[in-house]
C-alpha cells in the first residue's frame, strides 16, 4: 500500500493533527472480509464489501475517505460524513469526506483513501511502503522478527497486530486507570463526608428523638427509623446516578460496537451501596444517645 508522509492520528500523537497520513487501498481490498465496520453513510446497512466501495465513488467536491471509529471521534472530531481540508503533494486544499469507520482496526494512525484518488492527490509517490502480511496467529512473531533481520539494509520495521492494537489500547487504558484511582479517591471522600452528614443529621435532631423516646420508642426502634430514612435516600440517589449515568453514554452504546460491563458496573454500585451503609451504621449509635431531659430541653 502506497502512504502519503504526514502525521500521526492515533491517541499516540498528543497534538491535533492538520496533515494526517493517508493510505492508498486498492480495489481489491473490497473482496477481503479481515475488517468490520462500525458505521457507513446512509440509511442502509452495508456489507464489508460495499462498504470499501465507497472509497471508489466519484465524488466532484470531495474525496471520501475511512478511518478508524475512535480517531474519528475522539482525535478528528470528524462526524460520518463530515468534511476536513489537507494539502496535496503541490500543496493545494483538498476536501476529504468521511464516509465509513472501522471498528478497532489497525489503521487508528493512518486515513484511507482509494488508490485512484490517491494517485491524483500524490502523484510522485511511486512504490509501496506499507505492506500487510497475511498469516496464522502463531507465526506472526517469528514472522516479523524474521523480515527485520533479512531485510535490515533496506530500513524495513515489521510489527504484529496484536502489538499495534497494544500500543493503542495502552493510552485509553492509561486514562482508565487514572479515573479508576480518581473515583476510588472520590468515593473514600463520599463516604466520609456521608458519615459527617449523617452524625450532623443526627445531631440536630436530637430533640426530635429524644421526644420520640419519651413517648415510648426504644433506641432500638429510634435508630431503625433514622437508617431506613437514610437508606432509602442512599437507594433513591443511587437509582437516580445510574439512570443518569446511563443516558449519558446512551449515544455512545447505540451508535458504536461496544458493550456494557454489567458485572463491574453492579460491583462498583454494590459497593456504593455497602460502603453507604456502613457509614449509616457508624453514626447510628448517636441516636440513641444522649440524656433525654436535656434533648428536650435543647429542643
Amino acid at each position: 500500500l502506497k502512504s502519503s508522509v504526514g502525521q500521526d492520528v492515533s491517541c499516540l500523537n498528543l497534538t491535533r493533527p492538520t496533515q494526517p497520513t493517508i493510505l492508498s487501498i486498492p480495489e481489491s481490498f473490497a473482496s477481503r472480509q479481515a475488517f468490520t465496520f462500525a458505521r457507513t453513510v446512509g440509511e442502509t446497512e452495508l456489507t464489508s464489501e460495499q462498504a470499501w466501495r465507497l472509497l471508489e465513488e466519484p465524488d466532484e467536491r470531495d474525496i471520501p475517505i475511512i478511518a478508524d471509529d475512535d480517531t474519528a471521534n475522539y482525535v478528528l472530531k470528524l462526524p460520518l460524513g463530515g468534511r476536513t481540508q489537507i494539502l496535496d503533494q503541490h500543496g493545494r486544499p483538498r476536501t476529504l469526506k468521511l464516509v465509513a469507520t472501522l471498528h478497532a482496526s489497525m489503521f487508528q494512525s493512518v486515513l484511507l483513501m482509494g488508490e485512484r484518488n490517491f494517485v491524483r492527490l500524490f502523484p510522485d509517490q511511486a512504490g509501496a511502503n506499507v505492506l500487510l502480511v497475511d498469516c496464522p496467529p502463531e507465526d506472526a512473531a517469528p514472522l516479523s522478527r524474521q523480515l527485520e533481520a533479512n531485510l535490515d539494509d533496506y530500513g524495513v520495521r515489521a510489527e504484529t497486530t496484536a502489538s499495534r492494537l497494544a500500543r493503542y489500547h495502552e493510552v485509553a487504558n492509561t486514562y482508565l486507570s487514572t479515573f479508576q484511582v480518581l473515583g476510588a479517591l472520590g468515593l473514600m471522600l463520599g463516604t466520609l463526608g456521608l458519615g459527617v452528614a449523617l452524625a450532623r443529621g443526627i445531631f440536630e435532631r436530637r430533640g426530635e428523638l429524644a421526644l420520640l423516646g419519651a413517648i415510648g420508642f426504644t433506641a432500638q426502634r429510634r435508630r431503625a427509623l433514622v437508617l431506613s430514612e437514610n437508606a432509602a435516600l442512599l437507594l433513591l440517589g443511587l437509582g437516580i446516578g445510574a439512570a443518569g449515568a446511563l443516558v449519558a453514554i446512551a449515544p455512545t452504546l447505540l451508535t458504536h460496537a461496544r458493550e456494557l460491563n454489567l458485572s463491574a458496573t453492579a460491583a462498583m454500585l454494590g459497593a456504593v451501596l455497602i460502603t453507604g451503609i456502613l457509614a449509616m451504621v457508624a453514626a447510628l449509635p448517636l441516636a440513641g444517645r444522649g440524656a433525654l431531659a436535656a434533648n428536650l430541653r435543647a429542643e
